[in-house]
């Protein structure tokens, strides 16, 4: 599994390529990942901020790809820009991430994250005791690759933390094992 330890970053998608121009995937102490990421999600929650959990499977087998920008471009390019089409303008550059891409039992790689905003921009994309309509769709479109799409997601999830869990909880499912890149910028 790969992390990527972010800091108060936001989804700029009006520079949906500025992510593309370098390749950083720290090591980083796997330890300090998991601590910082509780630490900064459980105060999200404790500021009354949206907390969303988040999981993309993809068939990308190839540890090279994992280790590669373009797994951290899909997920700027793709992901975050599908989320942040469905918000206000002005709650765009409020969003909050961090995510490891992990390697499945199947040899397969697959994202887990954390997604924080600000309540109102929550309610957005969650609403009715589901994920908005129009997201659903935009990202199930992502089951097939498109001409500047180097892979598909074939299943995903998102959706608020559990009641019945913590984010210490999805925290510790995230950084299960020792093999994961983290987000990083």
């Amino acid at each position: 599994m790969y992390t990527m330890n972010t800091t108060q970053h936001a989804a700029d998608t009006s520079f949906r390529d500025r992510f593309s121009s370098k390749t950083y995937w720290p090591s980083l102490e796997k330890g300090k990942f998991a601590t910082d990421t509780k630490l900064k999600y459980n105060k999200y929650k404790h500021d009354g901020k949206s907390i969303f959990v988040v999981t993309l499977s993809t068939y990308v087998s190839s540890e090279k790809i994992a280790k590669s920008d373009r797994m951290r471009r899909f997920w700027n390019r793709e992901f975050l820009y599908r989320v942040t089409e469905q918000l206000p303008f002005k709650s765009r550059s409020k969003i909050d991430y961090d995510y490891v891409i992990e390697r499945s039992h199947a040899g397969h790689y697959h994202y887990h994250g954390l997604l924080a905003m600000p309540k109102e921009a929550g309610d957005r994309i969650w609403k009715d005791g589901k994920l908005n309509q129009e997201l659903d769709r935009d990202l199930a479109a992502l089951s097939t690759r498109g001409q500047h799409r180097d892979f598909a997601v074939n299943t995903f999830l998102v959706e608020p933390i559990r009641p019945d869990k913590t984010i210490d909880h999805w925290v510790h499912y995230m950084t299960k094992t020792h093999d994961y890149v983290a987000s990083s910028d």
